[in-house]
């Protein structure tokens, strides 16, 4: 029920998928029959189907001052607010080059690096199109994020705020979520540059160290081509510089998402106003009784 209130409700479809999970891991390989969804409802009469609300795409996309005062209620939804500080994460990918000098060859030393202790806690994959798929999407919530952020109370639930990519939303990557008392929080379509903390106060930095690592390799080495070590070598370098608590929590607040501030992100000029207002409007938010807009 919460998950359905935070955006994402689950379909038939979703339901009798994870019904099937949860009876594989208790012995029934088979998992449930034809008809065991209608039969689920017949006995819990308290069960009811909702017709999925769609919005226009005008409205659905972008960051407007209605979207996100509609988004916060969602965060300030009982449920939610219960979710401790230190159990609510954030989670987007970035590219990075390996770095391409001006005569098109890598830029990077000749010699041969031999200590790569610095990468043992590290998880590698890849894909064909070099890009995030399901496959890599569920691999990392499985083997990396609910193994990484365990609460030392199990009863007590995450909060996973990430972008509405397909990988995040297959029946697989939700069930798991859904097993491990994990909440997931769809950020608004194009709306990243105002409320992904990633993109507001990391990634930047980020790059920025990068480009910076990557002109120092070149001014005391030779063009020439480079294998993955050095470019992990460089990004392993800007990541330190830029992956730290006090920019991942200059994030989180300059977005309003912690502490959560409607009034910090509608206070961003990158923030849409409504056509018959020049100033952002500013209201106190408080748990809703009413329904709240779906946006996925």
């Amino acid at each position: 029920m919460v998950q359905a209130d935070l955006g994402c409700p689950v379909s038939h479809q979703q339901v009798r998928h994870f019904a099937n999970q949860i009876a594989i891991r208790n012995g029934f390989p088979e998992g449930v029959g034809k008809h065991w969804l209608q039969a689920f409802m017949n006995r819990n009469k308290d069960v009811k189907t909702l017709p999925g609300k769609r919005m226009d795409s005008d409205r659905f996309n972008g960051a407007s001052t209605e979207l996100i005062k509609a988004f916060f209620m969602l965060l300030m939804m009982p449920a939610v607010r219960l979710v401790k500080q230190k159990n609510r994460y954030n989670v987007d990918e970035v590219g990075m080059m390996e770095g391409i000098g001006l005569n098109g060859l890598f830029l990077g030393s000749k010699d041969k690096k031999s200590n790569l202790d610095f990468l043992e806690d590290w998880e590698f994959t890849c894909s064909e199109r070099g890009w995030i798929n399901n496959d890599i999407a569920l691999i990392w919530l499985k083997t990396v994020f609910i193994l990484s952020t365990k609460p030392e109370n199990p009863r007590e639930p995450r909060l996973l705020i990430l972008d509405g990519h397909g990988s995040h939303m297959t029946e697989d990557f939700l069930f798991e979520c859904y097993n491990n008392n994990i909440f997931v929080l769809f950020l608004l379509a194009h709306a990243s540059h105002v409320l992904q903390p990633l993109d507001v106060a990391v990634f930047g930095l980020l790059k920025r160290a990068y480009r910076k690592f990557l002109s120092d390799l070149a001014s005391i080495a030779d063009s020439s081509h480079i294998g993955k070590i050095t470019f992990l070598y460089t990004y392993d370098k800007a990541r330190k510089e830029a992956l730290t608590k006090l920019n991942a929590l200059a994030g989180w607040k300059a977005t309003g998402l912690w502490p959560v501030n409607l009034a910090k992100v509608l206070m961003n000029p990158m923030v849409t106003q409504p056509p018959e207002t020049l100033a952002p409007v500013v209201t106190a938010i408080s748990p809703a009784k009413e329904r709240i807009p779906v946006f996925l």
